[in-house]
């Protein structure tokens, strides 16, 4: 009798120092339950705040807590989900950067099209991470290490990171799933558009 593979979103929700959120996520696929991969995706967060990318964001930047959801293929709706508190977070001194400037992680497929590319925004880093509007060597490359440690761990729970996407063949379904083969992390910071519309603007006027 055949397992049957299960497609679930993971969410990572978190905050800045004055209550700002931030969130970030992936799809995997595994054929265990909802419990076990929720388990497994906690640890692959607290994995990805390892010591050394921890020390490059600020203290002000926390983890709230983790979730995991299954998902339709068929739809893409969710069916069940699971929610654990999780504490970890930036150890830096240092101040962060403006919530919505964000290192991204480029997540590849062996698919050559679009449907094959996906990414997903970390939480900013401190401003001493940054020279000259590029991230420092160091802490791209303790980036691209935490993102990879995370989806080892999401392994280790008996997940595979995927990419969930439309299919173009008839009667497939309208999603389907391509696996994650590789990571990688550019050195430009890029612009979240959804944690700088959550940002209430304070203004300053003169009369002229």
């Amino acid at each position: 009798m055949l397992s049957l593979v299960t497609v679930f979103r993971h969410r990572a929700v978190g905050k800045f120092g004055d209550g700002e959120q931030w969130t970030f996520g992936i799809y995997s696929e595994g054929t265990g339950g909802i419990d076990a991969a929720q388990t497994a995706w906690d640890n692959a967060v607290t994995a990805f705040f390892s010591a050394e990318l921890a020390a490059r964001i600020s203290d002000t930047v926390t983890t709230v807590s983790t979730s995991t959801a299954s998902i339709d293929e068929t739809t893409g709706r969710q069916i069940t989900r699971r929610e654990l508190t999780n504490n970890s977070g930036g150890t830096s001194t240092s101040p962060s950067l403006p919530y919505q400037v964000a290192p991204v992680v480029g997540l590849r497929t062996a698919l050559a099209t679009r449907a094959g590319r996906g990414r997903f925004y970390a939480p900013s880093l401190a401003v001493d991470q940054v020279a000259d509007g590029r991230m420092l060597p160091a802490a791209q490359s303790d980036l691209a290490d935490s993102a990879a440690a995370m989806m080892g761990e999401l392994g280790t729970g008996g997940l595979v990171p995927v990419i969930f996407h439309r299919t173009d063949s008839p009667g497939a379904g309208l999603f389907t799933t391509t696996q994650v083969i590789m990571i990688d992390v550019g050195d430009v910071l890029d612009t979240q558009r959804r944690r700088r519309n959550k940002l209430t603007e304070q203004r300053v006027t003169r009369v002229l």
